[in-house]
């Protein structure tokens, strides 16, 4: 039986608090792989801070990654927003991250492209809290990071989802397309 409180509500010993995205209430949990309407817990932090989901569904149509200039992007998780931003303000229209920020899940916008760490918390953290099988319809597939390739200005890391093995972690020529998924900052 759930019961509400002033922070959520309680199931057993696992409290889901209310928080709110632009206005917007979500309920969420703060465990690697749990699904709220936001997307997946990806990066969950213990003591109020900024924790990171993954979309709920990749945008699979290739798009480019933005400018071929040379910008300061960084590949901590934290930099993914700062990242996406700086992308869409140097670039033409029709870019990945321009595409990452204007992703709409249900009414919850604010997504981004993932950083190249964030990216790697996908593979580390959801594939063994989700199972190998919720990746299988993506199988082969690749998808932008936010994150530039700090020898070679030209180029942006990439990752690229392989069933049953490791992930690839490469880096392309921004004028590459490729696919997709948006992650989003919210705070517990």
């Amino acid at each position: 039986m759930a019961v509400m409180n002033g922070l959520g509500l309680s199931l057993g010993s696992l409290l889901v608090q209310s928080q709110q995205v632009l206005g917007k209430s979500y309920f969420l949990a703060n465990t690697i792989g749990d699904q709220f309407e936001l997307g997946y817990v990806l990066y969950p932090t213990t003591s109020g801070g900024s924790n990171w989901a993954i979309s709920e569904n990749p945008v699979i149509s290739p798009y480019f990654w933005g400018t071929n200039s040379d910008i300061p992007t960084g590949s901590e998780i934290d930099r993914s927003s700062t990242n996406t931003s700086t992308i869409i303000a140097s670039s033409l229209d029709g870019n990945a991250a321009q595409i990452a920020s204007s992703y709409n899940n249900g009414g919850y916008t604010g997504y981004v492209l993932p950083s190249l760490e964030a990216a790697q918390k996908i593979e580390i953290g959801l594939v063994p809290a989700l199972g190998a099988g919720f990746f299988i319809p993506y199988d082969g597939e690749s998808f932008w990071t936010s994150t530039q390739d700090p020898t070679d200005s030209s180029k942006a890391y990439y990752f690229t989802i392989k069933d049953g093995a490791p992930w690839d972690f490469l880096t392309a020529a921004k004028t590459n397309t490729f696919n997709l998924w948006p992650v989003i900052r919210y705070n517990n």
